[in-house]
């Protein structure tokens, strides 16, 4: 769904989402030196438009954590688009059909 940044020494994402109810993982995947880059996979099991706001919710609430100061270097690598909340019949958040129960759509 997304690919994000933090610095390497900035709190751990799994501990700030933890309570959160939503069916979601993050993958920590190879990145330069200094940071954290993190891909965001929703489960889609549950329809298009639930995995849709899903997604922005997290990256919303993440986005929000930033702006204080409590996340440092927070970047959205790939999937801004879903900061922005899904219309119903909005195809700009459109997840492609496949078989894998997890989406993720990379940089």
């Amino acid at each position: 769904m997304a690919t994000l940044q933090v610095a390497e020494d900035a709190p751990d994402l799994q501990a700030i989402l933890a309570d959160l109810d939503f069916d979601f993982r993050l993958e920590r995947i190879p990145s330069p030196p200094g940071v954290s880059w993190f891909n965001l996979l929703v489960n889609a099991r549950r329809g298009q438009r639930r995995c849709a706001l899903i997604a922005h919710r997290l990256l919303n609430a993440l986005h929000s954590i930033s702006r204080s100061g409590d996340l440092p270097s927070f970047r959205i690598i790939a999937g801004e688009r879903w900061l922005q909340s899904p219309e119903p019949g909005d195809d700009t958040h459109r997840i492609e059909s496949r078989e894998e129960e997890w989406r993720f759509e990379g940089p």
